[in-house]
């Protein structure tokens, strides 16, 4: 699973980042791949690789 980190995704609190977390476990999901954005997001290509946009604040 691509989680792209940048400032266009869902927003998470805390709590909810581990509830996500947490349902990610439970669904047996064996990888989990953040990626982080710089200041100019990420191109079109790495966009289309993703599974869940999040924004951590």
């Amino acid at each position: 699973m691509c989680i792209l980190l940048d400032e266009s995704g869902d927003s998470l609190s805390s709590n909810d980042f581990v509830k996500f977390l947490n349902k990610k476990d439970d669904a047996n999901c064996k990888r989990i791949v953040f990626v982080i954005g710089g200041t100019y997001g990420f191109s079109e290509s790495i966009y289309k690789l993703k599974n869940q946009n999040i924004f951590l604040s």
